[in-house]
């Protein structure tokens, strides 16, 4: 069964038609929430089941501690754990905000927002809050630079956040080596009917999540199974400088934040990293921090 189910009209019959021709490939508008297919079987529990807070924001922005988030929109899965089937799935809820200063000229091109658009906004704090309080785990297409926004606006949510972006094999699911939103909706099939605009945006996330990825469970199931395992991060602090070119090409990459490069992995894995770090220089002190999805995606 698809994840979603299309009425045939006659332009899907001619889109069909055209399909069977090599020399055509058709893309399809992303499914609105009353095409999406959701399991009417009940769970037995509230705890057989997760809700995932799927967000996107629009911001004035790199830097969390100099820019400003102007838009925040959130779309909520509810997936069974056990069969990853989806049970449900909200429309997006979109909130804006005045920066109090005006948007430069790249930020208005990206995002088609302008500075009369937010004029006066404000994000509604205890609707946003009360939003995400029931959510199990909010997942972001590259969560550490939408959590560092997240956090700084809101503090204190305290919620665990998943990664879409580096922690899915989106190849493993069929939708090809590219990472991009935008290229894993044209691998899918489909085009948003509008992009760059946060509650859009979080929509197609949503809709790549739900698909059905491997062993036919939705992609969300696989995400949360592998944003779920305890991991570990060893920093090779006070390593020379002379080292760098080692250890990226070993895998590490550089921690700002740390002043260190840092790799993170298996248990196993980190403690046989610290032994060979010990015997790399003997000016290498490894550092090693038990990671889970609360504190994996800190910047």
């Amino acid at each position: 069964m698809t994840y979603y189910s299309i009425y045939r009209s006659q332009s899907e019959q001619l889109a069909e038609q055209l399909e069977t021709d090599g020399d055509y490939r058709v893309l399809r508008r992303l499914p609105r929430r009353e095409e999406i297919w959701l399991r009417s079987m009940p769970i037995s529990a509230p705890e057989a089941s997760t809700v995932i807070g799927v967000i996107d924001t629009e911001t004035t922005g790199l830097d969390c501690e100099r820019n400003q988030m102007v838009e925040l929109a959130l779309v909520k899965l509810t997936i069974c754990n056990n069969t990853g089937d989806l049970l449900d799935i909200s429309p997006p809820h979109s909130w804006l905000e005045d920066p109090g200063e005006p948007l430069t000229p790249e930020i208005e091109a990206l995002t088609g927002l302008t500075d009369a658009d937010l004029q006066g906004q404000k994000f509604a704090d205890q609707q946003i809050r009360k939003a995400i309080s029931d959510v199990d785990v909010i997942v972001a297409h590259n969560a550490s630079f939408d959590l560092g926004f997240l956090n700084a606006r809101f503090p204190g949510l305290s919620k665990p956040f998943a990664c879409s972006l580096n922690e899915i094999d989106w190849q493993a699911h069929g939708l090809g080596s590219g990472r991009s939103i935008g290229g894993l909706l044209t691998e899918a099939g489909h085009f948003p009917e509008q992009a760059h605009r946060a509650g859009p945006d979080a929509w197609a996330l949503s809709c790549l999540l739900i698909r059905p990825g491997a062993e036919r469970r939705t992609i969300a199931w696989h995400l949360l199974n592998r944003a779920r395992r305890p991991t570990a991060r060893v920093y090779a602090a006070k390593a020379p400088y002379a080292l760098k070119d080692t250890l990226k090409a070993t895998g590490y990459r550089w921690s700002a934040r740390h002043g260190a490069w840092a790799m993170e992995g298996e248990p196993e894995r980190i403690a046989n990293e610290v032994a060979w770090l010990t015997g790399l220089h003997p000016a290498v002190q490894p550092r090693v921090v038990s990671i889970d999805w609360h504190n994996r995606h800190v910047a």
